[in-house]
């Protein structure tokens, strides 16, 4: 339908500022705060285990305790939206502007923005995903858990819940994502997220 077609172009192209009102409306800065902490209360367990593992050894171990302290951690919605969004000026039909000739220009100054990044260092704290999405997600080429803003909410996660409910719920969620950075494919990248194999032959065939 027109009407839904409309809709995911324009939710699709102002993601992150859709998904800024959103977070910000619907989540806000406590519940951010609170959700951050418990990610690092996670993190910390994980660190412990990790220390205390009796298989690996040391020289992956104490790889992996750097992968962990290195780990980016982006909860409800980003701190700044990125400037490209105020380059985006949506020209109405009555001053000669379209559907397709906004698109096409949005597209061109996405690309150029995308190419002016090119051999410069990587921004591991810009969001790839918008905080009104309902997910969550590792990425290994920034070594970076994700948890928007509208996966926060109940029965996941309230600040209206107990702290037991939250971690029965969200926190599940979260160890789920931590564990991506250790397995078969996570376990590939470095605490920079590069293509790095940091396993000893000893430790991976265990």
């Amino acid at each position: 339908p027109q009407k839904k077609a409309a809709y995911y172009l324009a939710s699709g192209q102002f993601d992150q500022v859709v998904g800024d009102y959103y977070g910000k409306k619907y989540f806000g800065e406590a519940a951010k705060k609170d959700v951050e902490q418990m990610v690092k209360k996670m993190i910390a367990v994980y660190k412990k285990r990790l220390e205390e593992n009796d298989w690996l050894g040391d020289a992956t171990k104490e790889k992996a305790v750097i992968k962990l302290n290195n780990l980016g951690i982006q909860v409800g919605y980003p701190d700044k939206i990125p400037a490209l969004f105020d380059q985006f000026k949506t020209v109405p039909a009555d001053q000669g502007g379209t559907l397709l000739s906004n698109t096409l220009v949005f597209s061109k100054l996405t690309l150029k923005d995308r190419f002016s990044k090119w051999n410069k260092p990587v921004d591991r704290s810009e969001w790839e995903m918008s905080a009104d999405t309902v997910n969550a997600y590792y990425h290994p080429f920034r070594n970076v858990i994700v948890f928007p803003a509208a996966i926060l909410q109940a029965p996941f996660y309230s600040l209206e819940q107990s702290s037991s409910a939250n971690y029965g719920g969200i926190g599940a969620v979260i160890a789920h994502e931590i564990s991506h950075a250790f397995d078969n494919n996570g376990a590939l990248f470095d605490e920079y997220g590069n293509l790095n194999n940091w396993w000893t032959e000893e430790d991976l065939t265990q």
